[in-house]
This record gives structure tokens, C-alpha cells and sequence, in this order.
């Protein structure tokens, strides 16, 4: 099990995506073969993942408030 202070210092890194990956490792012996680094990838993978689509959903955000502005017309 992940210990809370450790979970309360990735909080305060707004890791959440790395958070969600890493309690899910932790609850599924599926990750079990997997070696260190192979797992630390998963958890760096869906972070990554995680960020890209929050700055894609900003950006497709940003482009439909331009497009729908009156200023603009």
C-alpha cells in the first residue's frame, strides 16, 4: 500500500495523473511482473497523457470562444 504522506507530496506536485496510475498499480497483481522501470513508465506515461489532453481540451476551449464571440464577427 502507498503510504499517505507519499500520496500527499504527489498531491502537492499536481500529479494526478501519475497519482491515479500509481494506485491503480498498486491494486492489481497484473503489474506484478513488471520491472521497476517498466512500471515507472506507466506511471510517467499517464501523466504525460493526462497533461496533453488538459492542454488540448484548453486550446480547443480558447479556439470555440474565439470563433463564437461577436467581436469577432
Amino acid at each position: 500500500m502507498i503510504e499517505k504522506t507519499t500520496l500527499e507530496r504527489l498531491r502537492s506536485f499536481q500529479l494526478r495523473g501519475f497519482i491515479d496510475a500509481l494506485l491503480e498499480q498498486s491494486q492489481s497483481n497484473k503489474y506484478s511482473p513488471l520491472s521497476f522501470d517498466e512500471r515507472l513508465t506507466l506511471l510517467v506515461d499517464c501523466e504525460y497523457s493526462r497533461r496533453q489532453s488538459l492542454r488540448r481540451e484548453r486550446r480547443l476551449r480558447g479556439v470555440g470562444s474565439q470563433v463564437t464571440s461577436p467581436s469577432t464577427l
